[in-house]
């Protein structure tokens, strides 16, 4: 008798999705990298949602401050069996609590890597490298840059 190819084999990794911008994408790679390295993206995330379901009032950290933004970036992770079980622990609870908000399972991973993200940043022992953001230039902050210029010629 063979096992079904679709079921998840006991202590292996569960593929899972979120949706995230482009700027907190490029931002968990940075603090995953810093700290564990070019494959530490899945041990940084464990630790990252670990660290969001220890706090009292994680619930009211999902989906805040989320409002219209869209989330155009798509993140495949691998969890381990029991970062999945906390998680769908942790979706369970949001949705209790707030039972018409979609996306819970994105919700509850973007917090996570939010919090941890701020929680890193404010840590001198780790630092975060920030990603400069693709925000257009105003006319004010190109002035010194072209005077400079104008000033080497």
């Amino acid at each position: 008798m063979t096992a079904d190819p679709k079921l998840p084999v006991p202590g292996t990794p569960i593929k899972t999705s979120l949706m995230l911008t482009a700027q907190m994408r490029k931002e968990m790679e940075l603090c995953a990298l810093t700290l564990y390295g070019s494959r530490g993206q899945a041990r940084w995330t464990e630790e990252a949602l670990e660290a969001l379901v220890n706090e009292p009032n994680y619930m009211g950290l999902v989906g805040a401050g989320e409002g219209t933004q869209s989330f155009p970036e798509r993140k495949v992770l691998r969890l381990s069996p029991h970062a999945q079980e906390r998680l769908d622990e942790a979706v369970r609870d949001v949705r209790r609590l707030a039972p018409t908000l979609e996306s819970v399972r994105s919700a509850v991973l973007r917090a996570a890597i939010g919090l941890a993200i701020r929680r890193q940043a404010a840590n001198s022992d780790a630092p975060v490298p920030r990603v400069p953001s693709k925000k257009p230039a105003t006319e004010a902050a190109e002035a010194p840059l072209k005077r400079a210029k104008l000033a080497k010629r």
